[in-house]
């Protein structure tokens, strides 16, 4: 790595711990990015929505985990309900993400009452059970999207600065 390089790296304040063998690629990776910023920016707008159509799937397979015990669910039915949750919190958080600028700050706390109401009468009505276990399997789902969201997040950005050139 050229020394104007490994400048740029400590005026972003970046230290990268990698063995030698691999340590000068990731360095000249993570300059190409920082040089190439509209790229990464590009990369990231790619593979956002291809990474993060898995999310979709791995709910199906949470919600499996939620009702194991539970013969008269099918793997198809905790598929039908992921991609019913899905489709709601896409068109619900377009049209907040449309018409947030104009609305008032309380019309968000009022939608995320009420996403957190939709999930968890959508979890005893899917599930047939009580609201206290319905409201143990929504902490427990939305504990589970925010790891996944934050895996799929990363996986975006390593990814996307990958592809950089």
């Amino acid at each position: 790595m050229n020394e104007s390089a490994r400048e740029r790296l400590e005026r972003a304040n970046i230290n990268v711990s990698a063995p030698d063998a691999v340590r000068g690629d990731i360095e000249n990776q993570i300059v190409a990015v920082l040089n190439n910023q509209d790229q990464f920016a590009a990369q990231l707008e790619n593979w956002l929505p291809r990474l993060s159509i898995l999310l979709v799937p791995l709910t199906m397979i949470a919600l499996v985990i939620l009702h194991f015990w539970r013969r008269s669910l099918y793997v198809y039915d905790h598929a039908i309900h992921a991609l019913h949750l899905h489709s709601w919190m896409y068109l619900t958080g377009t049209v907040l993400m449309l018409l947030g600028p104009f609305l008032p700050e309380w019309i968000l706390v009022i939608y995320f009452i009420a996403f957190l109401a939709y999930i968890w009468r959508s979890l005893a009505v899917a599930g047939s059970t009580g609201m206290i276990m319905s409201g143990f399997r929504m902490f427990f789902l939305l504990f589970f999207w925010i790891i996944v969201t934050s895996l799929i997040i990363t996986a975006t950005i390593i990814v996307s600065g990958m592809s950089v050139r």
